[in-house]
This record gives structure tokens, sequence and C-alpha cells, in this order.
């Protein structure tokens, strides 16, 4: 068994989202656009994930809330306040 790991190119960049082109993606190595909005700020990153989609005019930008739960799965987080790491 091999692992695979898609290739995703940024399209699109602002302030607060972002558009990657993804590339062989599953058994079919098909194209497909997503969307993201995120925030950084100082407990860390968040980012929403929206749908995939066959093109970038089709790819849905999805709404990030503060109070989003993180679920790994949509919604990711980073928390730049690890307890373990010191402050520096």
């Amino acid at each position: 068994m091999t692992e695979h790991y898609p290739a995703g190119e940024l399209l699109e960049f602002t302030p607060s989202s972002f558009a990657v082109i993804w590339r062989e993606l599953g058994d079919r190595k098909e194209k497909l656009f997503q969307r993201a909005v995120y925030v950084i700020d100082a407990s860390g990153l968040k980012i929403q994930w929206g749908d995939f989609a066959t093109t970038l005019a089709a790819a849905p930008l999805p709404m990030l809330t503060p109070e989003a739960p993180c679920n790994d799965t949509t919604t990711l987080c980073y928390n730049h306040t690890h307890p373990e790491r010191p402050t520096p």
C-alpha cells in the first residue's frame, strides 16, 4: 500500500480567504477547486474549508464564524499557545 498526497496550487489569495486547485484527487485523479476562509489571531490560525467544485467559479466561499468548532474536517485550528511550548 502506498499513500498518495494530492498536489494543490494556490490560485487566489486575499487577507481573509484563498482558492486552491487540487490535482490528482481520488482514484480518478480529478482536478477540483476549493475555497477557504481563515482567521489569524493571537491564539492561532483557524481555517474553514468549502465544498469541492469542478470549476473555480462554482467553488463556494464558506462562512467562518468566531464560534465555529474545530472539527479537523471542515474547520482546522492551529494553536499558537500550546501548553507544552514555552512562551517567548
